[in-house]
């Protein structure tokens, strides 16, 4: 994603986008709201209780003393209620409207088109789904509340001070208001501009630190350990560079509302003690006074290190939105109907062109697959080989000519429907964190038990899997790591063999298999293409020679095309490969 600056969003801004994502929880934010309110009425109430007290027992009326007592444990009762409602709803609130909202971020990046999912580091997509989310949700929460009911508190006390002296409320807001306010603008700004920094270089620090976790055993074989480790520290460096700067911010805006305060309050007892003993003010009102300054100054003050956190909240939302708004795919456009997508008896390629980044990729590529056939991909690296799967997935989208299913241009079909009637066996296939039983399902995720043992025993894999300790439940680790490539191999044949698609792609499924693995996945493989198109990208002759058709592909142009005894006839590109391949 390309990284925001400064002048790309607003406070408000930000705080409305994020806004739509939380609309269920409007009444848990009313709930929490009403209760501050509560907490800021009732400590306005409980100055004018402490005035009436103090004036109580000047004029030694102990009627008036006992009623103000009782009724400030009564107020000190309900804030502890008020305050401690108040603080588990917040929590509360903070987990759901973060899952809500990490739900929300995982369906859409599972939506988002895989051109844009590969223009960044899954490190950073990972880092904004579960750190950026987190600390957007939970701390706009927090600060937004906190803002909330510091303003409430400042309004409230503000008014009662007024309703005590007029002219003392008006000299002691422009010492402790108007400074942090001033200050308060300039910081919010610097440190927002310095909290985006900060998560960059975070987002940065992760995906190295992925690189260098996945590629450990590349960096062990060149030595790399003292230069990588240079590099993460420089990141370090970065990191704590901006954050000493942000640091010194928060501590100056921190100690001038310290500065402020004491000088608000000299200004208090100097004038306010001038009132007293001019007889115009009571002795219990300018306590009250000190006391409410206080309890409105507090608030102000926060405000100032409140806005700057929330500053930081806005910089992770900033993050999430941005993967919002990314382009989804429209997986089910029930606009898009086709009568039987899976019953497809050829799949017809017609003057297919695509590029990627202005590098022409394919240029007018034109053959048909047809059922119970097998068409092999042939031809150098970068020609184009594997784009064919990808278009025809519609992970990509072909800039022009036609790709037909049954008659039918693959866009008018739903990609969800398009995608059902596909099974991909790969080179290095993915396998995901669970066990062998769970990596075989997702072929066919309602599957019965008969059924899943019986797409292994198909892909010669159920006797091994019967071997292990756990059989079916055996744990495979990330990426299958306990796993030989046969046995994953295999496994992802099952996977397909449970799919039951009536069009098959290959990408080279024995290309790095020993002669033993290779045998065993070549007769699964047989069984698995029988009766289906098949799309085979491959460089072993023992693959491509039973081929129905060969394409022979170079810089995305079909250069040769036919079975392998007529290219080979030919003596042209084809017959050349061949012969490099048998001397290899």
């Amino acid at each position: 994603m390309k990284e925001h600056d400064l002048g790309k969003y607003s406070t408000l801004t930000a705080l409305n986008n994020f806004r739509r994502f939380n609309q269920k929880f409007i009444p848990r934010y009313i709930f929490i709201s009403g209760l501050i309110l509560g907490v800021a009425f009732l400590t306005v109430a409980y100055a004018e209780m402490l005035r009436r007290i103090i004036n109580a027992a000047t004029n030694k009326d102990t009627v008036l003393l006992v009623q103000s007592i009782l009724i400030m444990i009564g107020i000190n009762l309900m804030d502890f209620i008020f305050k401690f409602s108040k603080n588990v709803g917040v929590q509360i609130l903070n987990n759901l409207s973060t899952y809500h909202i990490q739900s929300l971020l995982i369906k859409k990046v599972l939506k988002i088109k895989i051109k844009e999912l590969d223009a960044n580091h899954s490190s950073d997509i990972i880092y904004r789904l579960q750190e950026s989310s987190t600390k957007a949700q939970a701390g706009m929460n927090t600060t937004l509340f906190d803002l909330f009911g510091n303003i409430i508190q400042i309004i409230f006390m503000l008014t009662y001070l007024s309703f005590l002296d007029p002219v003392l409320t008006l000299g002691s807001i422009v010492i402790g208001f108007v400074v942090p306010t001033l200050i308060k603008n300039k910081g919010a700004g610097y440190n927002r501009n310095h909290y985006d920094r900060i998560q960059r270089t975070e987002s940065e620090m992760q995906a190295f630190a992925q690189d260098s976790l996945q590629g450990n055993e590349i960096v062990k074989t060149y030595s790399l350990e003292d230069q990588m480790s240079s590099r993460y520290r420089k990141f370090i460096e970065k990191r704590l560079e901006t954050v000493k700067k942000t640091i010194l911010m928060q501590s100056f805006v921190s100690r001038m509302h310290t500065f402020s305060k004491i000088y608000g309050l000299v200004f208090i007892f100097s004038y306010g003690g001038y009132q007293v003993l001019n007889g115009s003010m009571d002795i219990g009102a300018l306590i009250a006074f000190s006391v409410s300054y206080h309890q409105a100054i507090l608030p102000i003050s926060n405000i100032s290190s409140t806005w700057i956190n929330l500053q930081q909240s806005i910089s992770n939302a900033q993050r999430v939105l941005e993967m919002m708004v990314l382009d989804e795919e429209d997986i089910n456009n029930e606009q898009l109907k086709i009568e039987n997508c899976k019953g497809t008896s050829a799949i017809i390629y017609s003057d297919v062109t695509f590029s990627f980044e202005s590098s022409q990729v394919l240029n007018g590529v034109s053959f048909i697959a047809k059922k119970g056939s097998t068409t092999a991909i042939v031809g150098p690296s970068g020609s184009g080989k594997t784009t064919l799967f990808k278009i025809l997935q519609r992970f990509y989208e072909k800039d022009s000519g036609d790709i037909f299913i049954e008659n039918q241009p693959i866009e008018e079909v739903p990609i969800d429907q398009l995608r059902q009637s596909i099974a991909v066996v790969e080179q290095d296939p993915y396998l995901f964190s669970g066990t062998i039983y769970d990596n075989i399902s997702f072929g066919k995720p309602s599957a019965t038990n008969e059924e899943i043992v019986q797409a292994a025993k198909s892909a010669n894999i159920h006797d091994f899997i019967c071997s292990t300790k756990n059989k079916y439940q055996t744990v495979i680790g990330e990426r299958g790591i306990t796993l030989s490539g046969g046995e994953k191999q295999r496994i992802s044949i099952a996977r397909a063999f449970l799919k039951d698609s009536n069009i098959l792609l290959l990408d080279e499924p024995t290309a790095s298999l020993d002669s033993e693995s290779e045998g065993l996945i070549q007769n699964s493989l047989e069984r698995l293409m029988k009766d289906r198109i098949t799309l085979i990208i491959a460089h072993r002759l023992s693959t491509i020679k039973n081929a129905d058709n060969i394409i022979y592909l170079e810089n995305g142009i079909v250069v040769e095309s036919g079975t392998h005894e007529e290219l080979i006839s030919l003596k042209g590109k084809y017959n050349s490969s061949m012969n490099i391949s048998l001397v290899s």
